[in-house]
């Protein structure tokens, strides 16, 4: 069986095309003239800065307990609950 490059180039060429589409947000919306075809685009909403602040708080505690923990610094300051 003798396959040429050009249908592979074709076989690839298609391959891309179709995943390009796959991941392309197009939706169809019925109007009044038929049906209308619309591309979305994604909104991603990041709150960079506030989870980064809450990541360092989060760290910052965890840090705070793991130390306090290891030393045993509750059972020798006379505290009666372990953290």
């Amino acid at each position: 069986m003798h396959v040429s490059l050009k249908s592979v180039g074709q076989i690839c060429a298609a391959i891309c095309i179709a995943a390009v589409f796959w991941v392309t947000p197009v939706s169809l919306h019925r109007s009044a003239s038929g049906v209308a075809v619309s591309v979305d685009q994604a909104q991603a909403y990041t709150y960079g800065r506030h989870r980064r602040i809450y990541r360092r708080s989060y760290r910052h505690t965890r840090r705070v307990y793991r130390r306090a923990y290891r030393h045993n610094y509750y059972y020798r300051h006379g505290h009666r609950y372990y953290y």
